[in-house]
């Protein structure tokens, strides 16, 4: 063996027979996983599919002439499936895992790496260990990379050195550096195949496609690959659901790659490559939660629980799991729920959280109704997802007074202000008569539209139905006349109007009156702010705006000294995002 001594010379001691390291049984059994690529397809059918690509995009050439001398551009956009465009990204994405599998150890690479390693090490007097200090690391590596090739360079960096405990002499242990290496490469090739099964390329793994992992993995596990092929679906279900418990935290229906890679629960399945001659224990099996015994234990207390033998359990059948201890609420997952959740996504603007929840509905035998679109329709509206928004409201059996008052308002705040307007009139013709929420909607899209004439005739007409204008009504008109100029009238309109104006009403005359640089009827509706309204600092500033605009410096400086005096500060402006 190679000497750990300063001046390099070998030991006078007989050479000793390494054994390989497959020899050792843990060893064989974490083989399995390292190197096997098994998600990658064949080289011949890469170079096949890459003949029949490069014919479509031929064929595709031929039909348009005009364009031959462009060159596809890949977009950020999600190219359809079965486009060219879709195809070739598959095939790079393929033949760059495969590189990255080719790049990494491979059973035979580890085994020359192990005896390399016994071969060159020095072993310690008093414990009985093979140690390396840096001098040893340094040739190993070159020696390594002589038998092995470049690709385990990586591996010996002084970095990797300075990770390890080592003894007063400066050595480490080349047990737990062999360790550290078939993690490495174990966890890389579990990273290039969920990125293999990673449809969307983003990074996250959906359900079924963490239960395709876990079903590829069986036939390496020593402890699940006799498990009985009826029980497998199943087993790929449980053990995917226990991923996303922790992988999920926000049930959003994905979990991180990374992630995963970095939690114990890979590590537990991991674990169930040991051989049944290391006699694994009937307590740590019931411990693991991937192993068999957990598994079939979930499985029989189901089965047990559905007493219909009907493959789902009813509220009545949940409510003996466990002695009762599942609170109503948790069973109670209905309609009304569901529209309570939908309805608080809506206020949030947060559809991506409803698709997570969507992904369940069947789970818990939830069926979308008129009662839930409509829901949907005005969280999706909300959203700025109004086609389909559309697709939902022509999807409804029965279109009531609800469903036409959400579309109408979706369509006013995404600007179809004609759409709304033929929304309305579809309701009238059908004798449905409207509310004040359906007026807002329609206000809302004349609003948008800058449809002064029809906006005003509309509010006049709310009467006709028996309506009386509410402030939001009254707020939405002076926004309306404001920004269309005529800034006497929605003041005239403001001051006749039955109930006190509140800060809102006031407030949409300011915006106006600095949209135009009408100093005079920014001085009064600031006033009234500053009466009605807690935080003025926005109300303020915009009237400081008002006054450097139109030239009236003095005037500006001598409002904003007032501000300080008063001790109102403006609180710098910011954003809201969604991570």
């Amino acid at each position: 063996m190679y000497s750990g001594s300063s001046d390099g010379e070998a030991h006078d001691a007989p050479q000793r027979k390494i054994p390989p390291a497959s020899s050792m049984l843990w060893v064989r059994n974490l083989r399995r996983f390292i190197g096997s690529g098994a998600g990658l397809g064949s080289e011949a059918l890469m170079e096949l599919e890459t003949k029949r690509i490069l014919l479509d995009i031929f064929k595709e050439k031929q039909k348009k002439s005009a364009e031959g001398a462009l060159i596809c551009l890949f977009f950020v956009q999600k190219p359809e499936d079965g486009s060219i465009s879709h195809r070739v990204q598959r095939l790079a994405k393929y033949r760059f895992l495969r590189k990255q599998s080719d790049l990494l150890l491979n059973a035979d690479d580890l085994d020359a790496m192990w005896v390399c390693l016994r071969e060159n090490c020095v072993i310690d007097d008093a414990t009985g260990a093979e140690k390396m200090n840096y001098e040893d690391f340094c040739h190993i590596a070159s020696v390594c990379t002589e038998q092995i090739g470049p690709k385990c360079r990586r591996f010996f960096s002084p970095s990797n050195f300075m990770k390890f405990e080592k003894d007063e002499q400066g050595r480490i242990a080349i047990l737990p550096f062999y360790l550290y290496v078939m993690r490495t490469v174990s966890l890389t090739q579990a990273r290039i195949d969920m990125s293999e099964l990673d449809e969307d390329s983003d990074g996250f793994l959906q359900p079924h496609e963490m239960e395709a992992y876990i079903r590829g993995l069986i036939p390496n596990l020593a402890q699940l690959r006799d498990m009985p092929a009826a029980f497998v679906q199943m087993y790929c279900r449980i053990a995917a659901h226990k991923f996303f418990f922790f992988c999920d935290p926000h049930r959003r229906g994905k979990a991180c790659i990374k992630k995963v890679l970095l939690s114990n629960c890979l590590q537990e399945l991991m674990e169930l490559h040991q051989e049944s001659e290391e006699e694994v224990t009937d307590t740590e099996q019931a411990e693991n939660w991937f192993s068999l015994t957990s598994a079939q234990r979930i499985c029989d207390m189901f089965l047990a629980l559905d007493k219909d033998t009907n493959g789902t359990l009813s509220k009545q059948e949940l409510r003996e799991y466990a002695d009762g201890t599942l609170t109503d609420i948790f069973i109670e997952r209905d309609k009304m729920t569901l529209t309570s959740v939908i309805s608080s996504c809506s206020q949030l603007g947060d559809l991506e959280h409803w698709y997570s929840i969507e992904s369940r509905m069947k789970d818990f035998g939830i069926v979308l109704d008129d009662h839930l679109a409509t829901a949907l329709i005005d969280l999706y509206a909300k959203c700025g997802s109004i086609d389909k928004a559309y697709e939902l409201f022509h999807s409804l059996r029965k279109k009531d007074l609800v469903a036409y008052s959400a579309m109408i308002y979706g369509c006013g705040i995404n600007g179809k202000a004609y759409d709304a307007i033929k929304l309305f009139e579809q309701m009238l013709a059908k004798c449905i008569g409207p509310n004040l929420v359906t007026y807002t909607g329609l206000l809302t899209a004349y609003n948008h539209a800058g449809m002064v004439e029809k906006g005003y005739q509309c509010f006049n007409s709310m009467k006709n139905y028996g309506l009386v204008p509410s402030m939001d009504h009254y707020g939405i008109m002076v926004d309306l006349l404001g920004r269309a100029g005529y800034l006497d009238e929605a003041y005239k309109l403001v001051i006749n109007m039955p109930m006190q104006p509140n800060g809102g009403v006031w407030g949409a005359l300011l915006h106006a009156c600095r949209l135009h640089n009408n100093v005079e009827l920014g001085e009064i509706a600031v006033q009234h702010c500053i009466k009605l309204e807690n935080d003025t600092t926005g109300y303020c500033s915009l009237l400081s705006s008002i006054y450097a605009t139109v030239g009236k410096w003095h005037d500006a400086k001598k409002f904003r000294m007032d501000m300080e005096g008063k001790k109102i500060i403006k609180i710098p402006g910011c954003s809201w995002t969604s991570i």
